[in-house]
């Protein structure tokens, strides 16, 4: 689960970075983003989500 919270959390923060700084979008939020218009936030929403993804699959290690 830690890789998928890594890959959401370059996903997101990525993608939002590249839109705030080359007003381009990157990844699949690019390709979703073709068939919808996604507002900003979305990309911030998927790199938090990618954080409490790998905090509660840390969580669960040491819980174990």
């Amino acid at each position: 689960m830690v890789f998928i919270g890594i890959l959401l959390i370059i996903q997101g923060f990525g993608s939002a970075l590249a839109e705030l700084v080359w007003d381009t979008n990157w990844g699949l939020l690019a390709l979703a983003e073709r068939a919808v218009d996604i507002p900003l936030w979305v990309n911030f929403a998927v790199g938090v989500g990618g954080l409490a993804l790998i905090g509660a699959s840390v969580k669960r290690e040491r819980k174990s």
